[in-house]
């Protein structure tokens, strides 16, 4: 369906089931939703973590190089104590995807509803992520996301001051005019249908040389379509914006 719509690449989903057939689809995966539940109790990471290795067999098969975790912005416990959770638990993944030449890349939250949802304010902007990531293992990156950098504050530096080599993924969405308080995480516009400077957003990821996989997240606003109308309203949407901004080509 990716390569029918023009996509180059797809993520493979989090709940992937497990497959038998070759990896020699027509689009590369260009990443994998990490598989292993972190982000809840023990029991549900205990449950979750012996998906890894097949997932990441089965991922490296299909080209990935890169496995995706968004980390919530709030907690239940102070940060410190959160911290030590997501870390040992990570360090574990990442031993095993270091094993498939998979690196692991976060993604700060911003939208001011997640970052109030618990008690406890966690990390959301881009340096603290990354040197909480860097405390797992030296082989983590960041994952680039257009919704988050706008909610975030769309502050350039928060993208220049990040080390090119650390900047491994990008994802594309837009947002709509609204106060902070009122924006949901999940109502999504499709690039080029909302407020996002994407003209500066390229021109920071230009600075950094990344040439990496540029991948369309629309939550809610395509819902209600088919999988294969929401793929291909949002790979047109892309395209349109792209070609706004004088990216026709990308």
């Amino acid at each position: 369906m990716a390569a029918e719509i023009g996509y180059e690449g797809a993520v493979l989903p989090r709940d992937l089931p497990p497959l038998d057939a070759a990896a020699n689809a027509p689009v590369r995966a260009t990443a994998m939703q990490l598989p292993v539940e972190v982000r809840q109790d023990e029991a549900t990471f205990v449950s979750t973590f012996p998906k890894l290795r097949d997932a990441s067999k089965f991922a490296a098969r299909a080209g990935c190089k890169v496995a995706l975790l968004g980390v919530p912005p709030s907690s239940e416990q102070p940060r410190h104590a959160q911290a030590q959770i997501y870390r040992e638990r990570l360090r574990r993944c990442c031993a095993i995807l270091d094993e498939y030449s998979i690196r692991l890349a976060l993604e700060a939250i911003t939208p001011l509803h997640m970052r109030r949802a618990h008690p406890y304010e966690f990390i959301w902007n881009n340096a603290d992520m990354l040197d909480f990531g860097l405390s797992v293992s030296s082989n983590i990156g960041l994952i680039l996301d257009s919704w988050h950098w706008h909610h975030g504050g769309s502050d350039p530096e928060s993208i220049r001051n990040i080390p090119a080599d650390r900047i491994i993924d990008v994802h594309l969405s837009d947002s709509p005019s609204a106060p902070p308080e009122d924006i949901r995480d999940f109502a999504r516009l499709s690039p080029g249908q909302g407020i996002i400077d994407f003209k500066m957003f390229f021109e920071l990821l230009d600075e950094k040389g990344y040439s990496g996989a540029v991948a369309v997240e629309v939550f809610g606003g395509l819902a209600e379509e088919t999988p294969s109308d929401a793929a291909r309203l949002a790979f047109q949407a892309s395209r349109k914006m792209f070609a706004n901004i004088g990216r026709a080509s990308r």
